[in-house]
């Protein structure tokens, strides 16, 4: 599972229970891959991210928009106020669809992990989904059989030398429509084991005891990362138990490494 709860004096023990590291990412050191998004099909995209604050724009994953150019992307705004994807087809009527993930600014750059989910039904709706809860829908349907366009690389962590700062794991890309349910799983843990079928299209794990940008899904040929700059090893899965702590109450770790240090 994810989750546990440890009790009592732990000394000075670690207690190993997710090591695992990631890039600290910013507007100089990201990942890029050829992204296999559809041109005029469905897609999803599923990523975790922990974002911190900055007062600077940020594109935690795009191949041009996000900022008004063509393709799809996502886009945390400098003062906080949304997080939001952004679809922008090529060709007319060629809307910029604007979707939010959320307004709260006590969510957006909180350096907290969160898990976000996008289904595009080129026919359909545009659906955001935050921490496996739909967020919003938009009509995209005007631009149906229009090309996506921008890049045909898609960059993690950056876009035209926009800032990012904080981290990203476990990056997929589906050429069709999840349901809650596969939402919810993926939701569920980073790097899950789950819902790998023959529509995940690109799946970068990023996080791990070794970090990896090769492309993990199990069918068909590898879009790997290739990585640009170079970005810090760090472990944001950590929680530190330091002398102020008490002894005799719990201690919930939902994902990382407990080190009790000096109890």
């Amino acid at each position: 599972g994810t989750g546990g709860i440890l009790e009592g004096n732990l000394d000075d023990a670690i207690i190993n229970v997710n090591t695992d590291a990631v890039y600290a990412l910013t507007s100089t050191s990201y990942i890029t891959a050829t992204h296999p998004v559809p041109a005029t099909g469905d897609f999803s995209v599923s990523w975790w991210q922990r974002s911190e604050s900055t007062g600077a724009y940020q594109f935690p994953i795009s191949n041009g928009a996000g900022g008004g150019g063509n393709g799809f992307g996502s886009l945390w705004k400098d003062t906080g106020t949304y997080a939001r994807f952004d679809l922008h087809p090529t060709g007319s009527p060629g809307t910029r669809y604007t979707t939010n993930f959320t307004t709260d600014t006590n969510i957006i750059y909180d350096n907290r992990w969160h898990h976000y989910a996008v289904t595009v039904d080129r026919d359909g709706n545009l659906v955001t989904y935050l921490d496996s809860v739909l967020a919003n829908t938009n009509d995209i349907s005007a631009d149906d059989g229009n090309s996506i366009g921008g890049a045909a690389t898609f960059t993690i962590g950056r876009k035209s030398g926009t800032d990012f700062q904080g981290n990203i794991a476990d990056v997929r890309i589906y050429d069709d429509l999840l349901d809650i349910d596969e939402i919810q799983t993926l939701a569920s843990k980073i790097n899950i084991e789950a819902v790998l079928g023959v529509n995940l299209v690109g799946w970068w794990k990023i996080a791990g005891t070794t970090i990896d940008i090769t492309d993990s899904r199990p069918l068909g040929s590898a879009n790997n990362g290739a990585l640009t700059g170079s970005p810090a090893t760090v472990y944001p899965f950590s929680v530190n138990v330091q002398d102020t702590m008490t002894t005799d109450g719990a201690v919930t770790v939902t994902q990382g490494k407990l080190e009790g240090l000096s109890l």
